[in-house]
């Protein structure tokens, strides 16, 4: 995604406020694998580590309602569960196709009907409201399961009483969906009015 060129745009026409971001690479299939999956030392890294050095180099608000973690696909995923780990770090979610479907142990060759999918939707069931707001899309062309885990971890944010902003975009599981929609979804958690 041309992350760089949308947010200047954002920021030039003044749809949101001026905004640091940091993106993180994934060196290789395996450790995507193990950070994006509700991996608490990746979680640590983010708030622990990351977000004090940005605040110690760079003049940021240490005000959790300024701050996004956000992501697509298993990204999606672990923004929500860096927001759900650190709420006083993060605010805001902006969770693109996340891989809601996801519970520890689970693989691939088992079918569906025999997976417990759906960990971190279960923890926000069971824990107290955060103060955390959340932009979450899929895309309608994905598969079924994907866009019901979505429609799942939505009603049951909305119903612990969450800020929730839920969007279904024509599309499928990709950068162009995503790329298309992630300006407005900032503007929805940055822009004026919002905090």
């Amino acid at each position: 995604m041309p992350l760089p060129v949308i947010l200047d745009n954002l920021i030039a026409t003044g749809h949101i406020p001026p905004t640091i971001a940091i993106g993180i690479p994934n060196p290789s299939h395996e450790i995507r694998q193990r950070d994006l999956h509700c991996y608490d030392p990746f979680a640590d890294f983010v708030a622990k580590e990351l977000i004090p050095w940005a605040r110690k180099n760079y003049n940021i608000s240490s005000d959790p309602r300024h701050a996004v973690v956000a992501g697509s696909s298993a990204g999606g995923l672990t923004a929500a569960f860096c927001a759900f780990r650190y709420p006083k770090t993060f605010g805001n979610v902006l969770s693109q196709s996340g891989s809601f479907w996801y519970t520890p142990g689970q693989r691939d060759s088992t079918p569906d009907y025999l997976q417990e999918r759906g960990w971190l939707t279960r923890q926000f069931v069971s824990t107290q409201r955060l103060p955390i707001r959340f932009f979450i899309e899929t895309g309608r062309f994905e598969l079924q399961a994907q866009v019901f885990d979505h429609h799942r971890i939505r009603d049951v944010l909305e119903a612990k009483g969450y800020p929730v902003i839920y969007r279904e975009y024509n599309g499928g599981h990709d950068y162009f969906n995503w790329q298309g929609t992630f300006g407005d979804a900032l503007i929805s958690l940055l822009g004026k009015g919002t905090s």
